[in-house]
């Protein structure tokens, strides 16, 4: 299935030039932190008026797993016990402390692992599917991968014509795959990400 994922940089895209693109679900940007965004209403909405499956994503700001699972109660509380088909995403692959390190996932906030496990309990407490987005280099030297449940989905990001998740942890279920952040949709002028979606 084609999904595309938007945030507040792409305001004002037209969901009729994302039918007409043959995308069929779309992961929308929720929060920064526990900050919600502007666009997930108005997202939202415009994918359920047009037919469109939705899920969404939280990029987090968590020092510590107590702010994790204060980040998943945000999501808790703006769902309001909706259920977004694609599910609820944890991106951890830059930490508030590593911006400007050149290699932002080799230093920084301790314990991601823990933290993204947090965020996902909770969610999942809560009757949510929660996973994780994340490229090759923060699962293999980032997150303990190893320490993660099994269910735990993973939504990978690799731009590449081939994808070598199974390379990296084969024991995680990768249920998307991130390709491209620069896929076209007639109509809007920047590039987009695009990710194949399997479950």
């Amino acid at each position: 299935m084609k999904v595309i994922d938007i945030s507040d940089w792409q305001e004002g895209i037209n969901f009729d030039d994302i039918v007409n693109a043959g995308v069929e679900g779309v992961i929308i940007k929720a929060f920064e932190g526990q900050n919600p965004t502007s666009c997930f209403e108005d997202f939202k909405n415009e994918c359920i008026s047009h037919g469109l499956k939705w899920g969404l994503y939280l990029y987090t700001n968590a020092y510590t797993t107590d702010d994790a699972r204060n980040e998943a109660h945000a999501v808790i509380n703006l769902l309001n016990g909706e259920i977004p088909e694609l599910g609820i995403w944890y991106d951890i692959e830059d930490d508030p402390e590593s911006f400007n390190h050149p290699i932002p996932w080799l230093t920084g906030i301790p314990d991601p692992t823990g933290r993204a496990s947090a965020f996902i309990s909770e969610l999942n407490a809560a009757g949510y599917s929660a996973g994780i987005y994340a490229g090759y280099y923060t699962l293999r030297d980032y997150i303990a991968t190893d320490e993660l449940a099994d269910y735990v989905p993973i939504w990978y990001v690799q731009y590449s014509n081939s994808c070598d998740f199974a390379e990296v942890c084969s024991h995680l279920r990768m249920v998307a795959w991130q390709y491209t952040d620069s896929g076209r949709i007639d109509g809007w002028d920047y590039g987009i990400d695009f990710d194949e979606w399997y479950e």
